[in-house]
């Protein structure tokens, strides 16, 4: 019975009645208190942020799957919101977001690898080092950042073959990043070698670069 009134109250209340609801949602663990959090999402902020700390609450694969339609959605704020959502429950969203990067929609796919990269979920790092291989180049970009992030040193080889193919150069620079990060001093080195002329070639080098000299930092520590 308390569950149908909060349901009645999310949906019909005045804003401090929606708010209300909202937080007393989390203790329903529920697809019905689901649902109803995931329009609070796209309620007034008072009411979108009780929303959102409920869902975290609850937590969960079941509260990710709830969140991820939000990311589709034609207003912005929901769609930020649902992002917050999915970066706050962490570890436990990572196979949602690993389906994700499978979706048909390159907005989808960018936004789940750039979830990933704020998180700790490493299991990720084989299907992101797949979309290093994406049509689009802005999902490719958005890999490249995320297997950097995530220390996704089994990805080394794959971007150094996709740096040498790659002919976007703002995708280049990324994925430069990503080397820079993860291979090993004697890959820098080959792909310094190889670089070619030019503005962006020069950033390039400057990323190698500094990560030859914290290897060599390193070595020295190390003795």
């Amino acid at each position: 019975m308390e569950l149908r009134s909060l349901l009645e109250q999310a949906r019909n209340g005045d804003v401090q009645v929606r708010r209300s609801a909202m937080r007393q949602l989390a203790r329903y663990p529920v697809p019905e208190a689901l649902t109803a959090l995931v329009a609070g999402l796209c309620d007034e902020p008072a009411v979108a942020d009780a929303a959102a700390h409920s869902l975290l609450r609850i937590g969960g694969e079941a509260a990710a799957r709830a969140v991820v339609p939000l990311l589709a959605h034609e207003e912005v704020r929901p769609r930020s919101v649902a992002l917050d959502v999915l970066i706050g429950l962490g570890r436990t969203a990572g196979p949602v977001l690993v389906e994700l990067l499978g979706h048909p929609d390159r907005e989808l796919r960018k936004m789940a690898a750039e979830v990933l990269a704020q998180g700790t979920y490493v299991e990720a790092c084989p299907a992101l080092e797949a979309v290093l291989d994406d049509p689009d180049p802005v999902v490719r970009a958005a890999a490249a950042a995320a297997v950097a992030a995530l220390g996704c040193r089994g990805a080394a080889q794959h971007l150094v073959q996709r740096l040498a193919e790659e002919r976007e150069d703002w995708v280049r620079f990324a994925l430069a990043g990503a080397v820079a990060r993860l291979a090993s001093p004697n890959e820098v080195q080959a792909l310094l070698e190889e670089m070619p002329d030019g503005a962006l070639a020069d950033l390039v080098r400057t990323e190698l670069r500094h990560r030859l000299e914290g290897a060599a930092v390193e070595e020295e520590a190390w003795g």
